[in-house]
């Protein structure tokens, strides 16, 4: 993008752009207020660009960009596989109290079970104690 100032309305639709289908992009303005640059990074703006560049220059500027987003879409994929998983053994530790009360068992008792009834029935362990965790509340009410 090469605009004089970015507006709100352009930094929205970079927002929007980037939000469903993420591709780096690479902002050139002649705005380079500190407040406007958080913004446009905010906004998803991989790389912000304050003047005029030769053209030669270019090149290198695109391509820090891409791998400046390539690195910041790995670490957002990491922490979302790292809270999944942490979602997961959330679900898992509940589970295990359920059948820790209910069948008397020590917590070591009630993890094998678990993982023996999810390989039963070839299930992952978090969507079976996920229909355990169901169950339960069903015969609570």
């Amino acid at each position: 993008m090469d605009i004089e100032s970015p507006s709100r309305d352009i930094l929205d639709n970079v927002c929007m752009i980037t939000q469903g289908n993420t591709k780096p992009v690479v902002m050139f303005s002649q705005d380079g207020e500190k407040e406007m640059v958080k913004a446009a990074t905010k906004a998803g703006v991989s790389a912000y660009v304050v003047g005029t560049i030769p053209s030669e220059r270019l090149t290198p500027v695109i391509e820090a960009a891409i791998a400046r987003f390539e690195e910041m879409k790995q670490l957002r994929d990491e922490l979302q596989m790292a809270n999944m998983k942490l979602d997961e053994r959330k679900v898992v530790e509940r589970a295990k109290g359920i059948l820790m009360r209910q069948r008397n068992l020590d917590e070591d008792e009630a993890y094998k079970m678990l993982r023996s009834m999810a390989m039963q029935r070839n299930m992952k362990l978090a969507d079976l104690s996920n229909q355990l965790i169901d169950a339960a509340k069903m015969l609570i009410v």
